[in-house]
């Protein structure tokens, strides 16, 4: 007991200097380093045994030293033992559908204990939502990963900035559709995620050098 004790004060003590310093209107850099296996569970939990086009991770993990893909790092690990078309009018899709499970998977990878995305009850009973809720960062890989499998420049072509905003609640079991648009200059791409009936759940713009 002494030992939860001083665990759960060394915890709170940690966590309080975090808030502390992330409160102020101050930089500071937070590095976390990630093991091939690690990435490759978080591939697969987003349904990718292709981490990029030419490199296949669902019979065993990536390389030590490959590159994460753009918005990977918003997951973080503790130590551990996809169908696209193109549209009618020439835009670039590709369609989702989260499960209980997966929504779940993204809350223990991305340590985020919000009932609002694994508790039925709480999301209709506390939250006032008809189910769970879909992970804004889930979709933002996800267009992400949209935008990077339809780049010509290769396979490791990094954004310059990414400016998005979610403004639509998904649901696990809807079936809702990710939209690329080519921007006329060549460096700027917008993305959209939209709900079953239609509605803008997520808009975004990548830009590169």
């Amino acid at each position: 007991m002494r030992l939860c004790s001083k665990a759960a004060s060394s915890s709170a003590a940690a966590a309080a200097e975090f808030l502390q310093r992330t409160s102020k209107a101050v930089s500071f850099v937070q590095e976390q380093f990630l093991d091939p296996n690690q990435l490759q569970k978080l591939s697969l939990t987003l349904g990718r045994p292709t981490l990029y086009k030419s490199l296949r991770i669902d019979s065993k993990p990536p390389p030590q030293g490959t590159p994460l893909p753009p918005g990977y790092h918003l997951a973080y690990f503790t130590p551990s033992g996809c169908e696209q078309e193109l549209g009618l009018d020439g835009t670039i899709t590709r369609d989702h559908c989260q499960s209980p499970v997966s929504l779940f998977r993204f809350s223990a990878l991305t340590f985020n204990a919000h009932k609002i995305h694994y508790s039925r009850e709480w999301c209709r009973d506390v939250e006032g939502h008809r189910d769970i809720v879909v992970h804004g960062p889930l979709n933002l890989i996800n267009m992400l990963d949209l935008w990077r499998d339809n780049q010509e420049a290769g396979d490791h072509v990094i954004p310059q900035s990414i400016d998005y905003r979610a403004t639509s609640p998904l649901y696990a079991g809807d079936r809702y559709r990710a939209v690329m648009e080519k921007g006329e200059n060549g460096h700027a791409d917008n993305l959209s995620i939209y709900t079953p009936s239609g509605a803008v759940a997520m808009r975004g713009k990548i830009t590169t050098l």
